[in-house]
């Protein structure tokens, strides 16, 4: 008979409770949330049955009556249960802005790295937490206060199934590290910061990456309405506020320096960083992290 169980996830006060069944389960997520608050202050908002078999390659994932996933692909059940976290603690949620970013920490404060799926802002920030940089998150961050802290939703490093070459090319892992499928890969993040301490570090920088294949590595200032507009892009619980929170917005827009990255390689985008931002991107390695 499998064993059986549940483990309680928090973010932004909200708790989420997942039921597991095996002990496959419960190491998926530990994996998947093991970073995350395990909050049970809270009712669950929601609750979900998670099954994972890797012998016979069978996944399921659902939530009271729904079918949310069933199938042999592991990644794709482990993409769809983070989601279903991060949609249900940000739903409702009015305390903060929500941020689709990744997000670093140097001993200088938080480099946001705000962007659409497909900007090259995950495999950026593995880049960056390689060389040092203390690991906040790839996804999801809130900014709270008047002068923001960045608040991580932390999970393992998520990268589409292109971006692989590019990760193994500074990154050594094996299976047991990473969740796999055809569409991409979950990875440890430890495997690159292996000294990893939860902070919430006050917000210093903010960086547009995009990824432009073939393009010269370009680091260009812009203005607060305009990065106040590329922020719009990437804020997920506008919703939630009568004036959709623009003027919280905009007031970080105007205190913080906002830069646009355009890069397609890594064999120069260290210099060029390490140029434009002194403070920030001087030489780092694994046995130097940020305090």
């Amino acid at each position: 008979m499998h064993n059986t169980g549940s483990f309680h996830v928090g973010f932004a006060e909200q708790n989420i409770k997942i039921n597991w069944q095996g002990s496959d389960s419960r190491e998926l997520i530990e994996f998947l949330c093991g970073d995350l608050p395990n909050n049970t202050s809270n009712n669950p908002r929601s609750v979900y049955d998670l099954e994972v078999d890797y012998a016979h390659s069978r996944f399921t994932l659902g939530c009271e009556e729904r079918r949310l996933y069933c199938g042999d692909d592991c990644y794709e059940l482990a993409y769809a249960l983070i989601n279903e976290i991060i949609y249900q603690c940000i739903v409702d949620l009015k305390d903060g802005l929500a941020i689709h970013a990744g997000a670093v920490h140097s001993g200088q404060g938080g480099i946001l790295l705000p962007g659409k799926s497909g900007s090259g802002k995950s495999t950026l920030t593995a880049w960056l937490v390689s060389r040092g940089w203390r690991y906040l998150t790839d996804e999801l961050v809130l900014l709270q206060g008047t002068n923001p802290k960045i608040i991580p939703f932390t999970r393992p490093v998520s990268l589409k199934a292109g971006s692989l070459k590019v990760l193994k090319s500074f990154v050594d892992f094996n299976k047991e590290s990473a969740v796999a499928g055809p569409g991409g890969i979950m990875l440890a993040h430890r495997l690159m910061n292996p000294h990893f301490i939860q902070v919430t570090p006050p917000l210093a920088l903010i960086i547009f990456p995009q990824y432009v294949a073939g393009s010269m590595t370009e680091i260009t200032r812009i203005g607060g309405a305009l990065g106040c507009a590329q922020l719009m892009e990437c804020y997920v619980n506008a919703r939630n506020f009568k004036d959709h929170g623009v003027e919280r917005l905009a007031g970080i827009a105007r205190t913080t320096p906002i830069y646009r990255l355009k890069y397609s390689s890594f064999d120069v985008l260290y210099e060029a960083l390490n140029n434009a931002f002194p403070e920030f991107f001087h030489e780092r390695s694994q046995n130097n992290i940020p305090s």
